[in-house]
């Protein structure tokens, strides 16, 4: 007896485990069964973000592709404070940013950019890739979200931007801008970066008063971002707008800190605007002020320990039919506590709808007390 008591060992030949039929078969199948994952299963699974792939070898032409597929897509915006037919080189007074089509019916374009780009403008232009410029009608504004649409007849503007997901973007993927800085020339202006995070505070002065009265959250690009920009877009690796450039941080010192409204947050706003021709919130009816930021605090009457909530100041429409009163100090909406003013619109506009029913938690004359309204939209005078 051999040591090993095999059929390698002894000579003999193996006995086959599979007739050649069968082999052939088993193969086929195989082949089929990795043509499907290929050609079928791999690629969605790439588009939707399960599967990442290496791209870096093709990553200038991707991003390429995506300039050219975009450019057209993009304009250059002028906000003149003044009505004027002066050459834009002649013009001392006038705000520049950029816009991306979201829509085109006909020979119509509708195109969003930044509030603060249009705001105060008597006189609103666009200036196409052909270098064509055009008068464009302001449809609807919105200081909250900083955005604006505007609407211009051309038969030359036929890209219209297709709408991404931001909700699935990821820290440290591919970010393109694409925009107008500082009006160079009517071809739009390509720079590259990552998304570096996907949320970010904000604080906006409504006013334009460097008191801050209200919060964004943003989208944080290391993509180059000067003025101009403002308006254009930000785009993923697959040439979908995810976000609307807004604004950069400006410091000694500070580079690569620009931020883009989440399309997922400015989408419904743009649809509101395209349908009622403005943005329609849930309305309270009251004036406030910070109790951080009130004067005469003692005249409030307040038990100790309360330092925080909104001060009443004026009332109006639903607040003032549930009987709310100038110095009533809010410090609750449902069951979110509410430390100031950009609680409240937060919490109000984030979490609440036009006929929802709210309950209202406030102090009066040192007193406790709580009251329910049903929320109604802004009736414009």
């Amino acid at each position: 007896m051999s040591l090993f008591d095999d059929s390698f060992y002894s000579g003999q030949k193996p006995k086959r485990p599979f007739r050649g039929g069968a082999v052939a078969g088993f193969l086929l199948l195989a082949a089929g069964i990795g043509v499907f994952l290929t050609f079928l299963v791999f690629p969605y699974l790439v588009n939707r973000g399960y599967v990442q792939v290496d791209l870096s070898q093709h990553r200038s032409d991707k991003i390429s592709a995506v300039a050219e597929q975009m450019q057209p897509a993009i304009v250059s915006i002028f906000g003149y404070t003044e009505e004027t037919d002066m050459e834009l080189e002649d013009m001392q007074d006038y705000s520049i940013g950029s816009g991306v089509v979201v829509r085109k019916t006909g020979d119509v374009a509708q195109i969003v950019t930044n509030y603060h780009v249009i705001q105060g403008a008597k006189n609103i232009e666009v200036m196409l890739i052909s270098g064509e410029r055009l008068k464009a009608k302001l449809l609807a504004e919105d200081p909250m979200s900083d955005l604006a649409l505007v609407e211009v007849k051309s038969k030359l503007l036929k890209h219209v931007a297709k709408y991404g997901d931001s909700d699935r973007l990821r820290v440290g993927e591919t970010a393109i801008a694409i925009g107008n800085p500082l009006g160079l020339g009517n071809t739009p202006t390509i720079t590259t970066g990552v998304i570096s995070s996907l949320k970010r505070t904000v604080p906006v002065s409504l006013q334009n008063d460097e008191m801050y009265d209200w919060e964004l959250d943003v989208i944080q690009t290391d993509a180059a971002v000067n003025e101009g920009n403002s308006g254009g877009a930000l785009l993923n690796m697959r040439g979908e707008l995810v976000g609307i450039i807004s604004m950069k941080m400006l410091d000694v010192g500070v580079e690569g800190l620009a931020f883009a409204i989440p399309i997922n947050f400015a989408k419904p706003l743009i649809e509101q605007m395209m349908v009622n021709k403005k943005v329609e919130r849930p309305y309270i009816g009251i004036a406030m002020q910070d109790l951080q930021e009130f004067v005469a605090t003692e005249s409030l009457d307040l038990p100790d320990g309360i330092n925080q909530g909104v001060v009443v100041l004026e009332v109006d429409g639903p607040a003032k039919e549930i009987g709310l009163r100038a110095k009533d100090v809010i410090v609750r909406l449902d069951q979110q506590e509410i430390h100031d003013s950009i609680d409240l619109r937060k919490y109000l506009y984030a979490e609440k709808v036009i006929g929802d029913r709210l309950v209202i938690t406030f102090y009066r004359d040192g007193k406790k007390q709580s009251t329910s309204l049903r929320l109604q939209k802004r009736v414009d005078e």
